[in-house]
């Protein structure tokens, strides 16, 4: 529990059966019912004990409606209607539960562990298995510090490089599973189960919502209202993380609207303009009538913050975007925040990136596609290459199961081209496998993607694989709980995205402006900069930009140390790299920050956690 200090400052404890054979740890931190909302927490009879770390929303219902069926809490804790809501329905009780949560159960009558995550994997969940037993936690370090030994996992690191394929059922770690988002396992001494209780069930294409356009705007901000409404409730003030973006904006604009206090928006400054968004983001506070927070950062302060902010992480950066957050974090906990609402989710499920554009631009006629395809790569040129495809390819595998590739498939296998060539064969000698296919086979392709609509087939995939275990980890959860701070999306409402998930496409994307629907229902909200912006995606200027700066000096640094702590990489292969960049134009430097900052994270996260290889 002490490892996990950073997600509950505020109390840390445990509960041991009395034959000591199961035992859950908590560290709280407090948000609803501050002073009597404890955890672990206990059915009346004592058979049910759990832990959940993240929010239930709506509870006071629920609480109500057991109450009156005679269930007594001890509690004003949204956390405890867990245990009640188990006692009644089961497993089903993750019906019932609206929020980001992971948890842990112990069920002392059937003898048996009850875990589960959250629809959309905001909180994380590990566990790895031992010949002694079965070991949660919300992050590695706990698992380490319980004896799992820290070693990479071959097959995670392969994929990783062969295309940046990110498995929602693995770790970096050997023997090391995360649960996956929309999963719960039952296990016991005899037999370990995994289910999946949701997916988000695309209609198949032409049975999308029928309404008209005006009808679907309406309801669609009728049901961000009420999640915004949901996210404002809490014991503690309420921050919003406030970027140049409509997404922020949005919440921001309808948050103010509805609480009865003003708000504090917190907003990151970078010093190069092509990547910042703060005068925007100051202008869109002045509107909602919020207090602005302005935080500035140098590339020396991300030198300085990157090894703690990888700790934290537990995986990859492609862009000190991650350790931004970081930083932002810290100081919005300063201020005395410990809860702030987020934007994060958008993007999923209105198809806000470039690639989900990209998606719909090639289902055109040849002429067509090319000339829409250079007017967006010229209006995307920080995000080409990480979040946008550079260019159409051809990815057979790909393209066989799920019937055309998704540009940010396709971008992930020309990254995954140019990464394998740095690696170091005799490491991988026993693997050459299409790593995305493998992540692939994993994902129920017959039953959620084929007959959707190509847009809603790319938004599926990203939404189990980039999206869990990249932005809702660096840009999310990891980054905020690292400073005790809880996070909350206010897009991941799960009434919110089943809506979202029947809208006709042209309501997502209508000629080039994605998010169409979003920006007609919080037109009123927004300023006019704001509501006619395209899409930027959060990144951080690129460390190999300028190499005299601290931050590509801490990564030269970082360099020295490949073999000792990511043998996987052919170290005089990437030493000839880092030489030749130096004799590189800028322009051409700025493209290699995903590569150089995947690399560095993992030799970092070697040095930091001691990792061992096979």
């Amino acid at each position: 529990v002490q490892k996990l200090h950073h997600r509950g400052p505020d109390e840390q404890s445990q509960w041991i059966s009395g034959d000591k054979t199961v035992g859950l740890g908590h560290a709280r931190l407090s948000i609803i019912d501050v002073k009597g909302g404890q955890q672990p927490l206990a059915s009346e009879d004592g058979e049910v004990i759990a832990v959940v770390n993240g929010e239930f929303y709506d509870f006071e219902r629920i609480k109500a409606e057991l109450e009156a069926r005679g269930h007594r809490f001890k509690t004003n804790s949204d956390s405890e209607i867990l245990v009640h809501l188990y006692q009644e329905k089961g497993t089903a009780c993750l019906k019932e539960l609206r929020g980001e949560f992971s948890f842990l159960l112990w069920d002392n009558k059937e003898q048996r562990i009850f875990a589960a995550r959250d629809r959309f994997g905001i909180r994380p969940l590990y566990y790895a298995k031992k010949d002694d037993g079965i070991y949660f936690a919300s992050e590695l370090k706990a698992l380490f510090a319980l004896g799992i030994e820290a070693i990479w996992d071959k097959e995670s690191i392969y994929n990783l490089h062969a295309g940046l394929a990110m498995d929602c059922e693995k770790s970096l770690f050997k023997n090391i599973s995360q649960l996956a988002p929309g999963n719960f396992v039952v296990a016991d001494d005899r037999n370990f189960r995994s289910v999946s209780y949701w997916d988000f069930d695309y209609p198949l294409e032409g049975e999308e919502f029928k309404e008209s356009p005006e009808e679907l705007i309406k309801e669609f901000r009728r049901l961000f209202d009420d999640s915004v409404e949901k996210r404002l409730r809490a014991d503690v003030e309420v921050g919003v993380y406030l970027s140049g973006g409509i997404d922020s904006c949005s919440v921001l604009g309808v948050g103010q609207k509805l609480s009865s206090k003003k708000l504090k928006a917190f907003t990151l400054s970078f010093d190069d303009q092509a990547y910042d968004e703060a005068k925007i983001a100051e202008r869109m506070a002045a509107k909602a009538g919020a207090e602005f927070f302005p935080i500035s950062l140098k590339s020396e302060d991300l030198a300085d913050q990157f090894q703690s902010a990888i700790e934290h992480a537990e995986t990859i950066f492609v862009n000190t975007h991650g350790v931004a957050k970081y930083v932002l974090s810290r100081y919005v906990r300063d201020a005395g925040i410990k809860v702030v609402m987020t934007g994060e989710g958008s993007d999923e499920i209105l198809a806000g990136y470039p690639v989900f554009r990209q998606d719909l631009i090639q289902q055109l006629p040849e002429k067509e596609k090319l000339q829409m395809l250079n007017e967006l790569n010229q209006a995307n040129k920080v995000s080409r290459g990480i979040v946008a495809a550079e260019e159409f390819i051809d990815v057979p595998f790909v393209e066989k199961r799920v019937g055309f590739c998704p540009s940010f498939l396709m971008s992930n296998f020309r990254a995954g081209q140019k990464m394998k060539g740095l690696m170091n064969p005799e490491y991988f000698s026993s693997m050459n496998h299409d790593a995305i296919s493998l992540i692939l086979d994993r994902l129920p392709i017959n039953r959620e993607v084929t007959g959707r609509h190509p847009v809603n087939q790319s938004l599926y995939l990203w939404s189990k694989t980039n999206f869990p275990n990249y932005i809702l980890s660096v840009l999310a959860d990891r980054m905020e709980m690292a400073h005790s701070v809880e996070g909350r999306p206010v897009f991941l409402d799960h009434p919110l995205v089943e809506f979202a998930t029947k809208l006709p496409v042209d309501l997502k994307i209508k000629g080039l402006t994605e998010k169409y629907i979003l920006r007609e229902a919080m037109k009123d909200v927004l300023t006019e900069e704001v509501y006619t912006r395209q899409k930027h995606p959060f990144l951080a200027p690129p460390a190999a930009v300028d190499l005299d700066s601290k931050l590509f000096q801490f990564y030269e640094a970082q360099f020295s140390k490949m073999k000792e702590y990511a043998p996987f990489y052919n170290s005089e292969i990437y030493g000839g790299l880092i030489q030749g960049i130096s004799k590189m134009p800028a322009e051409q430097r700025a493209p290699l920050d995903q590569l150089l900052s995947i690399t560095v994270s993992l030799i970092t996260l070697g040095e930091t956690f001691n990792v061992k290889s096979e």
